[in-house]
């Protein structure tokens, strides 16, 4: 059975989400209306930060704009950041350094 009912209503303050499954590749865009209502039901408060590759599949046909426009009906407060070139899979070190990131700034960007 679930236990969600038995989760606290807020349980974090604060999300990083790398490469959020906006569009499923196979389907039209905006056919699955599940996925973005996970980002618009979060509630004003909670910070989140979308890790998000340039190219992955999962952004649908409009690529990374169409994440960016939810971002910006969301309640919660959020950001997209692109690695570029980046997939639909954990960003290697490599597009990190793309980004011209420093370990600190690193740090940085997942502790705030």
């Amino acid at each position: 059975g679930s236990h969600r009912a038995e989760l606290p209503s807020r349980a974090c303050n604060a999300l990083l989400l790398c490469g959020f499954p906006l569009n499923p590749p196979d389907k039209a865009e905006g056919a699955d209306q599940k996925r973005p209502a996970h980002l618009l039901a979060l509630p004003a408060g909670v910070r989140v930060r979308l890790l998000q590759g340039g190219k992955d599949e999962f952004n649908g046909p409009r690529g990374i704009l169409a994440l960016n426009e939810l971002v910006a009906q969301m309640a919660a407060t959020a950001e997209v950041v692109e690695v570029p070139g980046g997939q639909h899979t954990l960003p290697a070190a490599k597009g990190l350094k793309q980004l011209n990131w420093t370990q600190a700034q690193l740090n940085t960007f997942v502790v705030d």
